[in-house]
């Protein structure tokens, strides 16, 4: 047999993964699209370095969630397949991989399915491609692969075969025999892969990944009360087994279990701290030598300088609702912490009910606590040191106080910032080690009392990155902690220019995407490649032409759900860090998880890593 890999494989970028492949020996791959679709470069020129190389583009793959689907989506789902092998055609590839659909909105209906990939086939036969389809293990309806061959059988088209995937076999313990009752002429590829024999029941998670209440997602707060309800006073002990928390100092370790339980005894909703309530402001650390980049991407954003601090070295710049603080002065929180690690984010303001609630809890939790140098009339903000050395200011956002810039800060005159259509923070990004990953969990869920998101993967050119949101009831507050365990990943990457954690991205919402794209002045735009934008044609008919041709001017990404909708776009890096501005539409509560992979990609374009 001839020898082929899927780039999905292998990490870097797509013409690094090509010279691998072809370094190695293979006669050909399997082209994975979000690596053409991440990258600049165009399907013809891919063809043509394939060809140079001496690679065969195997197939194409995947293409999910197409058989057995409500009708509006049926027709959608042959438009996207048109778009699919119309671009098989440019890179000269001759099979395209079908998964057996997962989609929740997939109709068990066998018969259905076998009409669906008929006329898929039909479709492959006019461009002289041949159509693969593949059992995943998870599937929906078809999850073994003598159930994707049955269907095959009766779809009876020359242009359909089947995939037969070793790991999706094997890790069902399905039967082998059947296989040889498949002719070969149906096989369109052979897909092989091992993995350990790990059982990742609750077996294995119990002995391996344990972890303090509040750092995980199980319900313990029903655990918590049913404990309560039967009267019981003795003692409550943690029985961890964890990797990480072997591989730690034990000090640290201890502490944070200490805080998980006192945290546990505050989950009545009595006892319980109240939320923060909003994001009042965020402030950088710099001087005036290096503020320069920050200060003119803030004016690119729309930003304008509206206030002074009345006796420190601090500016204020405003967007709508939007508080940016540039922290100039020495002999601060703020000078250290630019000594220590450049132009960056320094500290957060946190509206709170309760200002003196919120400092005496943290103080009980052995976090440490700050204080700010007033000035005699000026406000005295109190704060909590958080992960990655950013301290968090409590403000009161009781309607009777005063907001932080009304005491502190002198208007500027004459000066107005353009209405842009930016209103608010909508969310930030948060990068920590993989070592803080659990204790930053701990410290939002016990210190800040936030709620906690299911954790999500994504795709970096480099690593799995691992993101999962902290927020408040009304995700007024969102906070996305990411970390990755590869080096050579985003989070590090921006921990090397930082020399620690910290917050890496602001996303700003706007209330119209486009006037706010051509209000700014696109330069600071990260740009996305038009291969993203052919992606996008295919697998969605909610946009259309004309605003499709917006978006990939303005290098707008879009994302939608049963909910609602989402548009948003990105600047270029400054030290690491890079604001986004987002439109939610109708009930959307995500953060365009699809496209951060693209996100990746393009920086690392922008940093000068290798790609096409």
């Amino acid at each position: 047999m001839k020898h082929s890999i899927a780039t999905v494989s292998l990490a870097g970028t797509l013409p690094w993964k090509l010279e691998a492949i072809a370094a190695a020996g293979y006669d050909g791959f399997e082209l994975f699209e979000n690596d053409l679709t991440n990258s600049n470069m165009p399907p013809t020129e891919l063809k043509a370095r394939a060809g140079d190389a001496g690679l065969e583009i195997v197939a194409l793959q995947p293409f999910r969630d197409f058989e057995a689907m409500p009708k509006p989506q049926r027709d959608l789902n042959m438009a996207r397949a048109r778009h699919k092998i119309e671009l098989m055609r440019q890179l000269g590839t001759t099979r395209l991989l079908v998964c057996s659909n997962v989609s929740p909105h997939a109709l068990d209906d066998p018969g259905q399915a076998v009409a669906d990939l008929h006329a898929l086939g039909d479709l492959a036969a006019e461009y002289g491609v041949e159509v693969g389809y593949e059992a995943l293990a998870w599937g929906r309806f078809v999850n073994e692969y003598h159930r994707s061959w049955e269907i095959v059988k009766e779809v009876d088209h020359p242009n359909v075969g089947i995939i037969l995937d070793s790991y999706h076999i094997l890790v069902r313990n399905t039967e082998l025999g059947y296989i040889t009752n498949i002719p070969p002429g149906k096989i369109v590829l052979i897909q092989v892969a091992d993995a350990p024999g790990y059982d990742m029941g609750a077996l294995w998670l119990s002995r391996h990944h344990r972890c303090f209440p509040g750092q995980g997602s199980l319900d313990i707060k029903a655990f918590r009360a049913a404990v309560a309800a039967t009267g019981y006073a003795g003692y409550c002990s943690h029985e961890i087994f964890s990797d990480q928390f072997r591989s730690w100092s034990a000090v640290p370790t201890a502490k944070d279990g200490k805080r998980s339980l006192q945290w546990m005894e505050r989950l009545d909703p009595h006892t319980a701290p109240q939320q923060p309530a909003g994001l009042e402001f965020i402030e950088f650390s710099c001087n005036r030598d290096t503020e320069l980049e920050l200060v003119d991407l803030l004016h690119k954003l729309g930003f304008r300088e509206s206030a002074a601090h009345v006796s420190k070295d601090v500016r204020l710049y405003r967007q709508g609702d939007v508080h940016i603080v540039i922290n100039r002065q020495t002999a601060s929180h703020a000078y250290r912490h630019y000594l220590n690690y450049g132009v960056a984010v320094c500290a957060v303001g946190l509206s709170v009910p309760d200002v003196d609630g919120v400092t005496a809890w943290i103080r009980s939790l052995d976090y440490p606590s700050y204080e700010s140098r007033a000035d005699s009339g000026e406000m005295q903000i109190p704060a909590a040191s958080g992960p990655g050395d950013v301290l968090y200011y409590f403000v009161s956002n009781d309607p009777g106080s005063d907001r932080f810039h009304a005491v502190d800060f002198a208007p500027i005159g004459g000066v107005t910032a353009p209405d842009n259509g930016i209103r608010r923070i909508d969310h930030i990004g948060q990068v920590v080690t993989y070592d803080e990953y659990l204790p930053a969990t701990l410290y939002y869920r016990s210190a800040l009392g936030l709620d906690m998101d299911e954790a999500v993967e994504v795709h970096d050119p480099y690593g799995v990155v691992t993101s999962r949101v902290v927020t408040n009831a009304d995700r007024s507050i969102r906070i996305a902690l990411s970390t990755s365990q590869s080096f050579r990943a985003s989070p590090n990457r921006f921990m090397e220019t930082l020399k620690e954690g910290g917050i890496q991205q602001i996303a700003l919402a706007s209330d119209d995407i486009f006037r706010t794209a051509e209000a700014i002045d696109d330069g600071i735009v990260l740009p996305i490649p038009r291969n993203y934008y052919h992606d996008l044609r295919a697998r969605t008919s909610s946009l259309t032409e004309d605003t499709l041709d917006r978006m990939e001017r303005r290098c707008i990404l879009f994302d939608e759900n049963d909910s609602g909708s989402f548009f948003h776009f990105y600047t270029r890096e400054c030290n690491g860090l890079f604001f986004e501005v987002v439109q939610r539409i109708g009930g959307y509560d995500r953060f365009g998880e699809p496209n951060a992979q693209v996100r990746l990609a393009s920086q690392a374009r922008q940093r000068g890593d290798r790609d096409g």
